[in-house]
């Protein structure tokens, strides 16, 4: 998932191995006491890279995810592995973060059960490299079930609470006072969609639109080309008009791909 923050152009890179950055992968761990259902994905990049942020839940360790991993021998001692529990955790690792992407190391976020960033620790990492890294390292969720569960983890946004207001144009609760309940807003947007979904909130917001951001992310579902972008709804609209996902047409011409966008302050 490349990254693009504001006023910057609009970029678009393989997810996963096909760029030559470094990765922060998200490594989402199944609930429940079901170690089987981790994904072989899952378990090849944790053998494969050596610095992994683990979800500390106050538990007693053999109830640990990470131990049962030990284990099995996928951690070993090579690996480095710092256990962050809440959002101070996560702000002192960030001198450590820094130093990771200018050096070009790969790293992971290790959910204990769930997904990482959301609800589970590392949203602070996640913001702090939206903010500060653009274009030096990718986004790769591993293990997340939607589009709408990888883009929270990735977007740097606090999403404990959170509403999910359907598809635009086809389904959607645009019409309700969700701007009210001052939590962040998720919708997936058809892709030729985009410039009357952004014209919608403004209407609706009216002035209140200055203070609200839009992180959107780009042919998430397929994972190929994806992208991600952080901007001021304010915007001039002339910003948004060369964002376009990539050409995944049914043969009568109607796109399916969506941007997954999430409304924030």
């Amino acid at each position: 998932m490349a990254i693009d923050c504001c006023n910057k152009p609009w970029q678009t890179s393989n997810v996963s191995e096909h760029t030559n950055r470094p990765k922060l992968y998200l490594i989402a761990a199944p609930i429940g006491d079901f170690f089987g259902d981790l994904s072989v994905n899952a378990l090849q990049t944790l053998r494969r890279i050596r610095v992994v942020f683990v979800e500390d839940t106050g538990f007693d360790v053999e109830d640990l995810l990470v131990e049962k991993l030990r284990s099995r021998g996928i951690l070993t001692e090579e690996h480095e592995l710092f256990p962050i529990a809440g959002p101070e955790d996560s702000r002192r690792q960030l001198p450590f973060v820094d130093e990771m992407i200018r050096k070009g190391t790969s790293f992971a976020i290790l959910a204990d059960r769930g997904l990482p960033c959301f609800i589970d620790p590392g949203t602070e990492i996640i913001n702090h490299i939206i903010e500060k890294h653009t274009g030096s390292i990718d986004l790769v969720p591993i293990g997340a079930s939607s589009a709408m569960d990888a883009a929270i983890a990735m977007s740097g946004v606090n999403c404990t609470r959170f509403i999910f207001l359907g598809h635009y144009p086809q389904d959607h609760g645009l019409n309700l006072d969700f701007h009210l309940l001052g939590v962040p807003v998720v919708v997936y947007v058809r892709g030729d969609s985009l410039l009357s979904f952004i014209e919608k909130l403004r209407s609706r917001l009216g002035r209140k639109a200055g203070s609200f951001y839009l992180t959107v992310f780009s042919n998430i579902r397929q994972r190929l080309h994806s992208a991600l972008r952080r901007f001021k709804l304010s915007e001039p609209i002339e910003s948004f008009a060369g964002f376009t996902p990539a050409d995944d047409s049914t043969p009568d011409g109607i796109c399916q791909n969506n941007f997954t966008v999430i409304l924030h302050h």
